[in-house]
């Protein structure tokens, strides 16, 4: 029947450009207009893991926490795939749910077996610092760097490390070398100010 199948279509166009306008809010830093564009589409699309994983997004970035759970949750129990991606959204809910052991067990898994994956290290550097071991953070952080030396926030995570431990030197070298490469990067002029003060 062509009228089915054009109603169909129909359908497809107006989840899609719904899908898309959310995406385009989110890219534009409208966090807030994407969720309840997120919200329908998950409830009328439960088998499509995309929008589900797309809504646990927004609602951390808005700080819904529990809302990120719950959806975090029902994905999950698609188990539509087990790709590093699911750890490492469930690792990051986990952090912002204070639960850095935990968060920390989803990044390691994904590095054990990708270890070349850009930007876990970070995540679990920060998961390392939230428990105060500093020297596993050193250590996850060298591993970015490994990975991408021109990585910035990973050169202004290590002086975090070297601020904790009371190594000001290093600490001042490694927020400088964070801003050399991402000279707009108020965080590490911040970070910068306040080791040099001690120096």
């Amino acid at each position: 029947d062509p009228g089915e199948n054009k109603e169909k279509a129909v359908e497809q166009t107006k989840k899609y450009n719904k899908y898309f306008l959310a995406r385009a809010f989110v890219n534009g830093n409208r966090t807030e207009d994407a969720v309840p564009l997120y919200e329908e589409l998950w409830e009328e699309n439960r088998d499509n893991q995309r929008f589900g994983i797309r809504l646990v997004n927004c609602y951390m970035a808005v700080g819904r926490i529990e809302e990120a759970r719950a959806v975090a949750n029902d994905v999950f129990e698609l188990k539509l795939s087990d790709t590093p991606s699911f750890h490492v959204l469930n690792g990051t809910l986990l952090m912002k749910e204070n639960k850095y052991k935990e968060a920390l067990e989803e990044f390691n898994q994904v590095l054990e077996k990708s270890p070349k994956t850009p930007g876990i290290n970070i995540q679990a550097a920060q998961g390392y610092m939230k428990m105060n071991q500093f020297g596993k953070a050193q250590e996850a952080i060298n591993r970015e760097l490994e990975i991408n030396y021109e990585n910035p926030e990973a050169h202004r995570l290590l002086g975090e490390v070297f601020v904790k431990v009371r190594k000001p030197e290093k600490a001042a070298e490694s927020f400088l070398n964070a801003i050399g490469l991402k000279y707009h990067f108020p965080m590490a002029h911040y970070d910068l100010g306040r080791v040099l003060i001690r120096l």
